[in-house]
C-alpha cells in the first residue's frame, strides 16, 4: 500500500514540475501574445497520471503564475487547472475530445468570471479571444500526443 500510495505522490509532483516549466519556460509567439504548452500537459497527465494530475497541476500552474510576475492570477488558476485536470480525467476513448474541450472551455470561462471580478465585464471579455485559442492549442497538442497512435510511433506508450 505503502509503494502504491509513494507513486502517488511522486506522478503528482512530476506533474507539477512538467505543468510549471511548461508553462513558465516554453512559450509560443503568436498574434495574441504567446501561447504555453502549460494546459496540454494538463490534460495529457490527466490522461496518463490520473487523480494525482489534479493537485499536480494546480501547484505547478500556480507556481508558474507566481514565477511570471503573475501572483494575482495563482489562487484561480489553480483552481482552474484542477478542474481542467478532473474533467480529462473522465475522458477516455472517443469521448477524450469532448472532455478536452469541456475543458478549455471551462478554463476560458473561468478566467472570464475571476477577470470580471477584477477589471469589469468590459475588460475581461477582451480576454476570452486569447484564453480560446490557448485552449484550442492545448486540446490539439493534448489530443493529438494522448492518441495511441501517435504514442506508439514516438514510443510513448509505455506510460499509459
Amino acid at each position: 500500500m505503502k509503494s502504491f500510495a509513494a507513486r502517488q505522490m511522486i506522478y503528482g509532483a512530476m506533474t507539477s514540475v512538467l505543468v510549471m516549466i511548461t508553462t513558465a519556460f516554453i512559450r509560443i509567439p503568436g498574434p495574441l501574445g504567446y501561447i504555453h504548452l502549460g494546459d496540454a500537459v494538463v490534460l495529457l497527465s490527466a490522461v496518463y497520471v490520473g487523480r494525482p494530475a489534479v493537485l499536480g497541476s494546480a501547484i505547478g500552474a500556480a507556481l508558474a503564475d507566481i514565477l511570471s510576475g503573475f501572483p494575482l492570477y495563482a489562487p484561480i488558476t489553480a483552481v482552474i487547472k484542477a478542474g481542467m485536470a478532473l474533467l480529462a480525467c473522465r475522458g477516455a476513448g472517443k469521448r477524450r475530445w469532448l472532455y478536452f474541450v469541456m475543458a478549455a472551455l471551462f478554463m476560458a470561462a473561468g478566467y472570464c468570471v475571476y477577470e470580471c471580478f477584477i477589471y469589469g465585464p468590459a475588460m475581461a471579455v477582451t480576454a476570452v479571444p486569447f484564453n480560446l485559442v490557448q485552449g484550442t492549442a492545448a486540446v490539439l497538442i493534448g489530443g493529438l500526443l494522448s492518441h495511441r497512435r501517435v504514442l506508439e510511433r514516438i514510443n510513448l506508450q509505455d506510460l499509459k
